[in-house]
């Protein structure tokens, strides 16, 4: 019939725009599919909808790449060559630690969807180390920790 032919031209139907409305406002409970015509023929699955795309080496080896420069900063951290006990100093070693919390949350986030476990939970351990030493350093000066000589409980380096 024109119909059919009219509805064969349309394009194929994605999961990012469907054809038509589900459910509410339609008769219909929320969420069902919209009815079909009887005898009406399903458009043809592909046969790799449900395969995933395999990132390609170069992909992963740049998830690889950012693990590698994520965990080197992390590693890095302890051996800060300045005095970071107060004033500018501690500002600029504050800013490190943050920098390297998000290499690693940038580390998790990016091998989370190229599929890479392994830099995924590099990535996390990067994280929760730069939290460890952000709460290293403010734990003592908001007096949820007993102060030292090397972390005072004073931001400020001045009288």
């Amino acid at each position: 019939s024109k119909i059919d032919s009219l509805i064969g031209k349309l394009p194929a139907e994605t999961d990012e725009h469907p054809a038509a409305p589900t459910g509410a406002g339609h008769g219909l409970p929320a969420g069902s599919p919209p009815a079909q015509p009887v005898g009406a023929a399903r458009p043809p699955v592909p046969a790799d909808a449900g395969a995933t795309v395999r990132p390609s080496r170069l992909a992963r080896a740049g998830v690889w790449l950012l693990a590698a420069v994520s965990v080197a900063a992390a590693v890095s951290l302890p051996f800060w060559p300045f005095a970071a006990r107060c004033g500018a100093e501690l500002f600029v070693y504050m800013a490190a630690v943050a920098g390297t919390g998000l290499l690693g949350l940038w580390t998790s986030v990016r091998s989370w969807k190229m599929r890479a476990p392994r830099a995924h939970v590099a990535g996390l351990l990067v994280l929760a180390w730069a939290a460890s030493l952000t709460a290293l350093e403010i734990m003592p000066r908001a007096g949820l920790a007993l102060p030292t000589p090397e972390r005072p409980a004073v931001w400020g380096c001045g009288g």
